[in-house]
């Protein structure tokens, strides 16, 4: 009697326990595990050739990690070409300001003395230098002619002007010995046609020594006029290749950063989740997503799908 007492107790207490209890349901199904925040997306400005890739689908990288190299050759080339612009362009700028100085002519910083565009500004300047030169000196013989022909004029005007002294005192002398019935009209006539001459020489060379004597400043302003436009000429030039300088100088930056963007590296630490370019040769266009990391401190969760009625006991 004890144990059918026992069995019913057991029982009683089974079916209390079936009524007021909650029993869990399993449901199996498939899912994957991602951050709860968004992916890092890594991605390419300027695209171009992948040449390298250094990780692969799950694996862990940290911040600034080299992931992927894309080929630098086309920034490469224009980052070498500009530069060797810049060096000519700089070595033609050092020497424009010695043309407009007036100065000697020597290699600026970062400018190699014996390279190929020192020799050929160096050529230039001596070229032009020598044409300034020429023209100078043609002008400075000019000048000087016309000194010597007005010092010439003056020693001829004192000559003259000596000539003429005699020549009064002879008119004098023959009108006195006239008078007297000593000497003939023609005598006179003659004195005095030759102090008429005289004076009207005389008259010539002082005119003609003020125009020399002008010419010869005309020709010392103009040969300062000349120099002055040769500055102007390298100074105008020298301004215009500062400012091409300028750009280039904008243009090497922008172009060293493309060849800086081509070891593309992690933005974050992370785990690689998805590798869209995994072979080298692939063809990366502007913009295009390289890869998805998902960051080491984003909180993981699941993502599934469950039929509706297996969803009835789901919190």
């Amino acid at each position: 009697r004890a144990i059918v007492y026992s069995g019913a107790l057991v029982l009683l207490a089974f079916v209390a326990w079936m009524a007021g209890a909650k029993v869990d349901r399993v449901v199996h199904t498939n899912g994957r595990v991602v951050p709860s925040g968004k992916q890092q997306l890594v991605q390419h400005l300027e695209g171009g050739i992948v040449s390298q890739v250094f990780v692969r689908e799950g694996d862990t990288v940290t911040k600034g990690q080299s992931l992927i190299a894309v080929s630098a050759l086309q920034a490469n080339s224009s980052l070498g070409e500009k530069r060797a612009r810049l060096e000519g362009l700089s070595a033609r700028a050092a020497r424009l300001q010695a043309e407009a100085d007036g100065g000697r002519f020597v290699a600026p910083a970062g400018v190699a003395a014996a390279s190929p565009e020192m020799r050929n500004q160096s050529d230039a300047f001596e070229a032009r230098m020598a044409r300034l030169g020429q023209s100078l000196r043609v002008i400075e013989e000019q000048q000087a002619q016309k000194r010597q022909e007005a010092a010439e004029q003056e020693a001829r005007r004192k000559g003259l002007s000596a000539e003429l002294d005699v020549a009064r005192q002879q008119l004098t002398l023959v009108q006195n010995l006239l008078a007297k019935n000593a000497a003939s009209q023609l005598e006179m006539l003659d004195a005095r046609a030759r102090v008429e001459r005289l004076g009207t020489q005389i008259r010539e060379a002082e005119t003609a020594i003020p125009r020399l004597q002008a010419a010869a400043l005309e020709l010392q302003a103009r040969a300062a006029e000349t120099r002055a436009q040769f500055r102007s000429e390298s100074r105008t030039s020298l301004a215009d290749a500062r400012v091409e300088m300028q750009r280039l100088q904008q243009e090497i930056g922008a172009d060293s950063d493309r060849v800086r963007r081509t070891d593309i590296v992690a933005p974050v630490s992370g785990v690689v989740n998805k590798l869209m370019f995994n072979t080298m040769g692939g063809v990366v266009k502007p913009g295009d997503t390289l890869m998805e990391l998902t960051p080491t401190d984003a909180a993981l969760v699941v993502e599934t799908r469950v039929a509706p009625s297996e969803r009835g006991a789901q919190q």
